[in-house]
């Protein structure tokens, strides 16, 4: 059975086709029209009554639980076809419309689809808001795109609140995993400063911050470090600090086209997008 190591427990749904007989492309997010845990969800789902399930709950409490295996079809979105080719996800929401994605869960949604792409070797999600263009566009090897709840039956689902902000969270997701793997620091590494290294550009490269290394090495004052001398990298390994800065890249990337940016560019987009929400 397959689930991300991002979750953090499993309650397995008998409401399933079993093994899938298509290959995932779609990223299908749901609300669940109610702000509950993870746990509840997996519980909902677990009675064969309720002929349904999904592959992953977020719940409102920042847990995630597995109740459909990937390779499994889940029972989500009203349609085997596009249930037979997608992750589907029950995200924590408000009871009432636009239906607010409960805000531990929407980054829990955007974090699995970061892992989720990546172990399916995809490095690009789109979304169209037309629902016929969706449908027809043909996926490409590498590609996957978002499906709505609302295109195959009469519902609000996954709400307006999460549909509204899509553009922005594909773009965001999209820049994640682009992202280059921090370098794995095992305990006690060491690195030694080049001439034109900062803090910021060394932690850049094993996900930390330039404040996390300079108060991991007693470092007052992080810009002043002296070419030849050695640093200790903290014993942790952590994505690096960019995957939240996806807003302003929307400029480059709002049709879920990133390629052609360097990471350099990314971050510096990122680093725009934190300081403009910021003022």
């Amino acid at each position: 059975m397959t689930f991300s190591n991002l979750t953090d427990f499993t309650n397995i749904s008998p409401n399933t086709s079993g093994q899938r007989t298509q290959p995932i492309i779609y990223n299908i997010p749901h609300c669940t029209a109610v702000s509950i845990p993870a746990k509840r969800i997996g519980e909902i789902f677990e009675k064969p009554s309720r002929n349904a399930s999904c592959q992953y709950g977020l719940g409102n409490d920042g847990l995630i639980v597995g109740v459909c295996p990937e390779e499994w079809r889940s029972w989500c979105t009203s349609s085997n076809w596009v249930d037979q080719r997608g992750i589907t996800f029950e995200i924590s929401s408000s009871n009432k419309a636009p239906y607010e994605l409960d805000k531990v869960a929407f980054e829990n949604w955007k974090k699995l689809s970061v892992d989720i792409m990546r172990r399916y070797g995809k490095t690009r999600l789109l979304y169209f808001p037309d629902a016929a263009t969706a449908k027809a566009y043909k996926v490409k090897d590498n590609e996957m795109v978002i499906m709505l709840h609302r295109w195959f039956v009469s519902k609000a689902c996954p709400g307006d609140w999460l549909v509204q902000r899509l553009p922005e969270a594909v773009a965001e997701i999209n820049a994640r995993v682009q992202e280059i793997a921090p370098v794995q620091a095992p305990e006690g590494e060491e690195y030694t400063i080049k001439s034109g290294d900062t803090l910021t550009k060394i932690g850049i490269m094993y996900g930390f911050t330039a404040d996390e290394l300079a108060a991991y090495n007693g470092l007052s004052d992080k810009n002043k470090i002296r070419a030849e001398k050695t640093i200790k990298i903290p014993p942790r390994n952590i994505q690096p600090m960019t995957a939240s800065r996806a807003i302003e890249i929307l400029q480059k990337v709002k049709d879920g086209q990133p390629g052609g940016l360097t990471v350099t560019e990314i971050n510096e987009a990122f680093d725009m997008a934190i300081e403009k929400l910021k003022s």
